[in-house]
C-alpha cells in the first residue's frame, strides 16, 4: 500500500528486532495515501526514548524533543524523528502540552491528534492503522478533528489555521463541527506567536484553494491578519485565487484594499522579512496606481520594476479586473505597448544608439559619471517612444537635460 523509504525501514526495523512497535505515522501518511511524496518522515513506537536511545546506540541521535519523547536519529544521512507512544497534559498556553505521559497503545497515541487524516500510522507487517476514519475523509476531500474539535482547538489554536491550510492545499472541506469550533475558538490566536501565524497564513493564502477559504472563513483569517476586516477579506477572495500563487502576489492582492500604508504596518505586525514585504508594497502601490497603455510611463514603470515584476503586476491588475471590461481593455493595451518596448529594446541597448561618449562630451559636458547619466536618459527616451534614434534629435535631448541639470549634474546631484 505504502512503499516506505530504505532509511524509515532501517529504523522501524531495527526498533522491531529490539522487541518494539514502529509505524510511520501522521502526514507522511497521510501524502502516500494521496499520492504524494512526503517531505519528512516520523516514525512512532511503544519503545520508551531511553530506549530509543539504545537501540540507535551505534547511529548518531538528537534530542531534539526527549522531555515529549521525541528523539531525532540519522539513517542514511536523513534525521528520521522516533516519537514515543504518549497522551497530553493540560496546554497552558494554548500551543505546546505543559506534560505528556508516556503510554503504550498506538491508538491513545493516535488519539491525541488534531485531524483524522493526521491520526493514521502504518508498516508494511500490519498495514494501515486508522481507528478514527481518516483514510474515509481523505477519500471524501474533508477536514475533521480527532475527537472533540473544541477541545483539540482549545488545546493548540493553531491548529484552527491547520484546518484552513489543509483545507486550503488540498482542496478539502472543513467538516461542519470543525468548522464551527474553529470560528468559535478564532480569537485564541492572540495567545499564539506571530511568526507560527504567519507562516500558516502563508500556506493559507498560498494554497489552490485561498479563495474559498477566504471567502468562508474571513473572521479567522481576520484575526491572523491583524488590521484587515472580514468585509475586506471576503472582497478580496475571488481576485487572490485568480491571482499567481507566489507569497507576495497573493499577500498583495489580499491588501489591495488597505493601500501601501495600511499594508506595510499589516507587514510589519507579521514580522515578514524585509523582502517579502517591500515586494509586496511595491505590487500593492502598483495595484492602487492609474495606468495608462502610453509607452512613456509604461517604460518608467518597466525600468522601476524590472520586466519580471512588472508582468507579474499586470497579471494581479487582470486578476483584480474581472468582470471590468473598461480594465480589462486598458490593460491589454498596455500589455501591448509593454511587447512593443520589449521588442525594441532587443534592437535598441546603449551601443546602438545613434549618438555615444564622445558626442555627449561636444556639448560641453563634464566627463565622468555625467555622461553616462545623460545617455542613459537618452536610451529610456528612446525606448519610450519621445526621442526617434537619430542623432540630431538625440542631441538636442541631451542639450536640454544639460540646460536642466547642469552640465556636470551638480544641480540634479545637489552637491
Amino acid at each position: 500500500m505504502i512503499d516506505l523509504p530504505q532509511d524509515v525501514l532501517l529504523v522501524t526495523g531495527m526498533l522491531r528486532r529490539a522487541g518494539f512497535e514502529a509505524r510511520a505515522v501522521g502526514g507522511c501518511v497521510r501524502d502516500s495515501l494521496l499520492g504524494l511524496v512526503p517531505h519528512d518522515w516520523d516514525v512512532c513506537t511503544d519503545a520508551r526514548p531511553e530506549s530509543v536511545k539504545e537501540v540507535f546506540r551505534d547511529l548518531k541521535t538528537y534530542s531534539t524533543g526527549s522531555r515529549h519523547g521525541t528523539v531525532g536519529v540519522r539513517a542514511d544521512g536523513r534525521i528520521i524523528e522516533v516519537t514515543t507512544y504518549r497522551t497530553d497534559g493540560p496546554y497552558s498556553d494554548n500551543r505546546r502540552p505543559d506534560s505528556v505521559t508516556f503510554v503504550a497503545s498506538l491508538e491513545e497515541d493516535l488519539a491525541r491528534r488534531d485531524f483524522t487524516i493526521n491520526a493514521m500510522a502504518y508498516c508494511p507487517e500490519e498495514g494501515l492503522t486508522d481507528p478514527f476514519g481518516g483514510r474515509e475523509d481523505l477519500e471524501a476531500g474533508i477536514i475533521r478533528c480527532v475527537g472533540e474539535p473544541e477541545r483539540r482547538f482549545e488545546e493548540d489554536a493553531l491548529r484552527i489555521l491547520r484546518a484552513l491550510r489543509f483545507s486550503s492545499r488540498y482542496g478539502f472541506r472543513v467538516e461542519e463541527r470543525t468548522a464551527r469550533a474553529a470560528t468559535a475558538g478564532r480569537r485564541r490566536l492572540g495567545a499564539v506567536s506571530v511568526e507560527r501565524v504567519f507562516e500558516e497564513l502563508k500556506g493559507i493564502i498560498t494554497g489552490p484553494g485561498a479563495g474559498d477559504i477566504l471567502e468562508v472563513f474571513p473572521e479567522i483569517i481576520s484575526c491572523a491578519l491583524p488590521g484587515v476586516t472580514p468585509d475586506e477579506i471576503r472582497c478580496a477572495a475571488a481576485a487572490v485565487g485568480a491571482s499567481p500563487g507566489d507569497i507576495c502576489s497573493r499577500l498583495a492582492m489580499l491588501l489591495r484594499a488597505a493601500g501601501a500604508e495600511r499594508a506595510k504596518g499589516v507587514l510589519e505586525r507579521l514580522r515578514c522579512d524585509k523582502k517579502t514585504a517591500r515586494d509586496t508594497i511595491e505590487l500593492v502601490e502598483g495595484l492602487c496606481a492609474t495606468l495608462k497603455p502610453e509607452p512613456v510611463i509604461i517604460r518608467k514603470l518597466i525600468s522601476k520594476l524590472g520586466k519580471e515584476r512588472f508582468d507579474r503586476l499586470i497579471s494581479l491588475r487582470e486578476a483584480a479586473a474581472r468582470g471590468d471590461e473598461d480594465e480589462l481593455s486598458v490593460l491589454e493595451g498596455i500589455k501591448k505597448a509593454a511587447d512593443s518596448l520589449y521588442a525594441l529594446e532587443g534592437r535598441i541597448t546603449m551601443k546602438t544608439l545613434a549618438v555615444g561618449g564622445d558626442d555627449v562630451l561636444s556639448l560641453g559636458a563634464a566627463s565622468g559619471p555625467f555622461v553616462g547619466r545623460i545617455l542613459r536618459s537618452l536610451l529610456d527616451g528612446v525606448l519610450g517612444g519621445s526621442i526617434p534614434n537619430e542623432k540630431a534629435a538625440l542631441m538636442r535631448a541631451a542639450e536640454r537635460f544639460m540646460l536642466e541639470h547642469g552640465r556636470s549634474g551638480v544641480l540634479r546631484d545637489g552637491n
